[in-house]
This record gives structure tokens, sequence and C-alpha cells, in this order.
């Protein structure tokens, strides 16, 4: 076996692995409705709108970061 031929095997595996775990966390992402309930209770859901609402006004500082609340 040459060089060559090794890195190609290697380079297979490789995404092969990678298809299985791309695979295996397809369904992976955002809820759906149906656990709604669960993670809400009997409370209605918040639309962004709602959520703005009650964060109240904000101070935006182009000095500080991105994900600081």
């Amino acid at each position: 076996m040459t060089e060559r031929s090794g890195e190609r095997i290697l380079l297979v595996g490789l995404l092969l692995l990678g298809a299985c775990a791309f695979t295996a966390g397809i369904k992976w992402g955002l809820p759906a409705r149906q656990i709604d309930p669960i993670l809400f209770g009997h409370r209605p859901v918040w639309h962004g709108q709602q959520i703005a609402q009650l964060a109240g006004e904000r101070q935006f500082d182009q000095r500080i970061g991105a994900d600081v609340d």
C-alpha cells in the first residue's frame, strides 16, 4: 500500500464517520410545538414582541459584546 492510498482510506473513513455523526443528529434543533406544554405548562406561549416588551428598554453600546444582557 502506498502512502497515497493510505491517505485515501483515511479520508474515506473520516468522511464515513462524519456522515454517521451528522445522520445521528439530523433531528436535533429547535423544539417543535408538541413540546410547548412541557416547556411552558398551562401558560400561553410568549411571542417575540411580548419578550421584548418584558425585557424593557435597552441601552445600545458599541463597546460591549453582542452576548451581554
